[in-house]
This record gives C-alpha cells, sequence and structure tokens, in this order.
C-alpha cells in the first residue's frame, strides 16, 4: 500500500475513527465499573498473591480468579490503550490499517457466540466504524489519486 492511502484524506473516515477510538473507551470505562463492584472484595487477595499458583484444573475456577481475568487481566486496559491510539492518529492525519477493525470485529463476534448475555456484541460498534474509515479513506484516496 502506498503511503498516500495511510494518510487520511476524508473527514468522515477521520471523524469515524475518533468515533470508534471513544467508543471503545467507553466500553473499557463501562467494563472496568461493572468488574470493579463485582470483584473489590478480592483485591487485597489478588495483592496478596492468592492467585499465585492457582491450579485451575485441580481446584476448580473461584470467581476471583475469573473476575481476575475480567478485569486487570482481561483486554479491558488493551481496549483502552486501542481507543487512545486511534484517536491519536486520526486526530494527526493518520488511518489505522484495516486488519485492526476486521480483527476486532471478529474478536467480537466470537466472543459474543461463546459468551451471551455479554457486553461483547458493543465491541461490534467500534469496528464497524474503523472498517467504514478505512474503506471510506481508500476510497477517497483512490478518487484523488485519479484527479
Amino acid at each position: 500500500m502506498s503511503e498516500s492511502l495511510d494518510r487520511l484524506v476524508s473527514a468522515r473516515a477521520r471523524t469515524w475513527t475518533v468515533w470508534a477510538g471513544r467508543s471503545m473507551i467507553g466500553i473499557g470505562i463501562l467494563h472496568v465499573l461493572y468488574f470493579t463492584k463485582k470483584t473489590w472484595p478480592y483485591w487485597a487477595g489478588w495483592m496478596g498473591g492468592d492467585l499465585r499458583g492457582l491450579d485451575v484444573a485441580s481446584r476448580g475456577a473461584s470467581f476471583s480468579h475469573e473476575g481476575f481475568w475480567a478485569l486487570p487481566g482481561g483486554f479491558t486496559a488493551t481496549l483502552v490503550l486501542l481507543g487512545l491510539v486511534a484517536i491519536r492518529m486520526a486526530k494527526a492525519g493518520f488511518s489505522l490499517p484495516g486488519y485492526v477493525g476486521w480483527g476486532l470485529g471478529a474478536w467480537a463476534a466470537l466472543c459474543s457466540v461463546i459468551c451471551e448475555p455479554s457486553g461483547f456484541p458493543l465491541g461490534l460498534v467500534p469496528a464497524v466504524l474503523l472498517v467504514a474509515a478505512h474503506s471510506r479513506n481508500r476510497a477517497d484516496a483512490t478518487n484523488a489519486m485519479l484527479r
């Protein structure tokens, strides 16, 4: 892909990318708020080492263990960071690669099928916005080169 296609040439693509980033940050914040309330009683144990050496196969997964993977050990911090990167890149005039939106969408769709009811379908919102922004940007960049 040429360097000109990496630049955001479409104001609409920039706006969609910023909103995708904001939605990822919002989803992450909602996730943290929800699971903080549910896991707060276990935090002292996490810091005290309760999860070190945990043999899930023999003891089974406890809610403390599941809560750890839902909050600090999960994808929430990464989703917020991805949202911040999307916003920063869009404001600097750069496009995210198309695989970011497609990958996020595939992950959200797969997790939605595996675990329902859940908030995973919300992940389709930023995914669709990123795919649409990438497609719009490629189309506008192609049109600009043809002129």
